[in-house]
């Protein structure tokens, strides 16, 4: 007990200390300001989880096309076969920690609209997601009666499926019979493949611009969480070799990580609750 209140009371005093540092700011900015950061960081938050389940639709149809490789000449022969591949799936999660007990989550779109973070709200409605009744956040916008406000959220799962040749060619037929002859089950996949690696790449450029815009707007010497989701960004612009961008948002990191690391390492390390990192 002593050694814990020791360790809280040496984190209170570096934060503290951080404190001071802070420059003050007017009310009104402060007000506006941190509304729209929680409105941002909670859509940077949802942004990555929804790259996250493209990148496992990827994961499928590659797994999937490389398994009907394997089966030609079945294929050839109109004979049905059975594929194992990995399929990720929304499962919802009970809440655990003190601070976090709660997300705001649209049951429509299966998606985390606010989370962590969303501990004052008493119902979905008040959150700060919530604009003129509609979600900032969710990809359909939906309105506020789609939420709910409670002590579990969405995450992302995996499980191995089975499949056979003819539940593909019933997925794909309305496609294969567009296309007439032109087309095949492979052409329908890397079709698909095309559109995940485009969707993919429109919602980096989107948390991109998030995180752009989120520094551009931080109280001078508060910004404490911005700064936790560049390792994830700064992958992903890689990938798509964006290096200017990629570097942009590693300079960032590193100059918040100088500028602040008793703040930051107080509220990860010993409060535990504003933006834990992912693993």
């Amino acid at each position: 007990m002593s050694l814990a209140w020791d360790i809280t009371k040496d984190g209170l005093d570096e934060f503290s200390e951080f404190l001071t540092k802070v420059s003050p700011q007017k009310l009104k900015m402060t007000v506006d300001v941190l509304t729209k950061r929680i409105e941002l960081e909670a859509l940077v938050n949802n942004l990555q989880e929804r790259i996250e389940m493209i990148e496992g639709r990827q994961v499928l149809l590659k797994q999937t096309r490389e398994e009907l490789k394997k089966h030609k000449k079945n294929i050839e022969e109109n004979k049905n076969f059975f594929i194992t591949v990995t399929e990720s799936y929304k499962k919802q999660v009970t809440i655990d920690g003190k601070w976090t007990k709660k997300a705001v989550c649209c049951t429509v779109c299966e998606e985390n609209c606010h989370y962590p973070g969303c501990t004052i709200a008493k119902t979905p409605s008040w959150c700060e997601v919530m604009k003129n009744g509609y979600c900032t956040t969710c990809t359909g916008r939906c309105p506020v009666s789609n939420h709910v406000r409670e002590n579990w959220r969405y995450v992302q799962e995996k499980r191995e499926i089975t499949k056979t040749h003819d539940d593909l060619k019933k997925k794909y037929e309305d496609n294969l019979r567009a296309a007439g002859n032109k087309a095949d089950l492979m052409t329908c996949l890397q079709i698909e493949l095309n559109n995940a690696v485009s969707d993919k790449s429109k919602l980096v450029e989107e948390s991109y611009q998030c995180v752009i815009q989120l520094e551009q707007i931080a109280l001078k010497g508060n910004s404490l969480s911005t700064y936790v989701h560049l390792d994830f960004l700064v992958e992903r612009l890689k990938e798509k070799e964006e290096m200017e961008k990629a570097m942009r948002l590693e300079r960032m990191q590193n100059c918040a990580r100088k500028e602040q690391p008793n703040g930051m390492d107080y509220i990860r390390t010993t409060l535990g609750f504003i933006w834990p990192m992912k693993h």
